[in-house]
């Protein structure tokens, strides 16, 4: 993702991995410090959770987390995700405390959720990426 008034700076990035399963995905996002809270993650985990439940193999999303990241912790709770799991984890940065935190939204979990809500809104990602 760029970022419209920062020209073409990369603003974060964000994708679908197959690394959880059978019939699940993974939503990752990343948000460079320059660009947090202006709703880009929330927008981006939005679309893909919206692009992920449409394909057909796919019955549910997971988005991992590592414990003591707040920012990431109200992005999930913002889209209506559900707090499944929390496992050990190495730590891959210092400021990781080595709990991962699994956050699920099932396609029957999706039409209520606010992860569709902020779908069906107009404009949603145009909102966040060009405000």
């Amino acid at each position: 993702m760029t970022s419209h008034d920062a020209g073409e700076e990369i603003a974060g990035s964000c994708g679908l991995m197959r690394r959880i399963g059978p019939n699940g995905l993974e939503i990752g996002y990343w948000v460079h410090v320059a660009h947090t809270r202006r709703g880009l993650a929330t927008a981006a985990g939005a679309a893909l959770t919206w692009a992920g439940l449409h394909l057909r193999d796919v019955t549910h999303l997971e988005i991992h987390i590592d414990a003591s990241n707040v920012p990431s912790r109200a992005v999930v709770a913002r889209l209506g995700y559900q707090h499944v799991d929390t496992r050990p984890n190495k730590q891959s940065s210092p400021g990781e405390c080595g709990q991962d935190e699994i956050w699920q939204l099932t396609s029957e979990q999706w039409p209520a959720s606010n992860a569709a809500g902020m779908w069906r809104e107009q404009g949603v990602l145009a909102r966040a990426l060009f405000p």
